[in-house]
């Protein structure tokens, strides 16, 4: 967290930020205290156990979605966790140009040479879905059906 700014002589600037390093060496004692209030009071459990629910729903609709609306196209299996789908695309779609398409529909997605930079065998990416609203889950997969369904 940033108060302000010093300003003075370079003197004292630095003799100033030799103090703070000493200071800083037992680490942020204000924030360790509010953060351990937190935990006894629950806050943090509270807010994991609400995260947990809402990424598992929105994995759910995503995978959800991409049966109903890409089943014919892709090979996918719901992860236990994390917050991505490792998605592979039928052979017969190379994943550059449906990648290049759907761009030119405004959705920005990878090519899948990250995830296999040398044999373009893969034919796969990760999807990640828990950024995602419903609303977007739904145009992704619309720009995806009609990249596809153009192919």
């Amino acid at each position: 967290m940033r108060l302000g700014y010093l300003i003075a002589g370079e003197a004292f600037v630095e003799k100033v930020a030799q103090v703070k390093k000493v200071i800083d060496l037992r680490g942020d004692l204000l924030f360790e205290d509010a953060l351990a209030a937190l935990f006894e009071e629950g806050v943090i459990q509270r807010h994991i156990r609400k995260s947990l629910k809402l990424y598992q729903q929105r994995r759910d609709l995503f995978c959800e979605l991409l049966e109903k609306e890409l089943g014919t196209y892709v090979r996918f299996r719901k992860p236990d966790g994390g917050m991505a789908v490792w998605v592979q695309f039928d052979s017969k779609f190379k994943l550059s140009v449906i990648a290049a398409r759907a761009g030119e529909m405004g959705l920005k997605m990878s090519d899948g040479t990250a995830y296999d930079p040398v044999a373009d065998s893969l034919n796969g990416l990760r999807m990640g879905f828990a950024s995602l609203n419903e609303k977007e889950m739904k145009k992704v997969m619309d720009i995806l059906r009609k990249v596809l369904a153009q192919y």
